[in-house]
């Protein structure tokens, strides 16, 4: 199957659904985290799905680096 860009199929103020695209999962990790910060700073949580990824391997990596420190 090929790979196509990844996209957000479906939002809402607190939440989002990503379509990664037959992509690797590193890169919907990273730009999930990305989005969900943004959320969670705007309305204090946040929720994120990623679907249609492969290889997620240790995924906890990427979203370590956004632990917001109060």
């Amino acid at each position: 199957m090929p790979a196509f860009p990844s996209a957000v199929v479906h939002e809402t103020a607190v939440s989002a659904l990503v379509d990664d695209g037959n992509n690797v999962g590193h890169v919907a990790v990273y730009r999930g985290a990305e989005i969900a910060i943004a959320k969670a700073k705007q309305t204090g949580f946040a929720a994120l799905g990623v679907f249609n990824s492969y290889f997620g391997a240790r995924n906890a990596y990427y979203l370590e680096r956004y632990i917001i420190k109060e």
